[in-house]
C-alpha cells in the first residue's frame, strides 16, 4: 500500500474540501479505504497518547499527594524541616517546596 494518494482527474489535491464535509469524490476505491485507514490509524494513536498522557496525569498527582501527606506528618509531628520534591506531567512539571519550622 503506497502512502501517495493521487485523485483519478491527476489534480494535487487529494480530498475536496470546502464548506460542509470532507468530499472523497474523484478517489478511486482503494484510495478512499486507504484513506479511512490512515483515518483509523490517526484515530488510535490519538486514542493510545490521550490515554499514557491521562496516566501521567494520574502519576503525578499520586506523587503530589504523597508529598502532601508527607507534608502533614511533618506537620503534626512538630518536627522542623522542608520538603521538596518535582514531578512530571504530560505538558512539564510540578514543583513543590514546603518549609516547616524556623528557616
Amino acid at each position: 500500500m503506497s502512502n501517495e494518494i493521487v485523485r483519478k482527474d491527476g489534480t494535487d489535491s487529494m480530498l475536496t474540501i470546502g464548506p460542509g464535509p470532507i468530499s472523497m469524490e474523484g478517489l478511486a476505491p482503494s484510495q478512499v479505504n486507504e484513506l479511512r485507514m490512515l483515518a483509523a490509524k490517526k484515530g488510535i494513536d490519538l486514542a493510545a497518547d490521550a490515554a499514557q498522557k491521562q496516566m501521567q496525569l494520574q502519576a503525578a498527582m499520586a506523587e503530589v499527594d504523597g508529598t502532601l501527606n508527607a507534608a502533614k506528618r511533618l506537620v503534626a509531628s512538630g518536627a522542623r524541616g522542608s520538603i521538596t520534591a518535582t514531578s512530571q506531567t504530560a505538558t512539564g512539571s510540578i514543583s513543590i517546596k514546603i518549609k516547616k519550622g524556623l528557616f
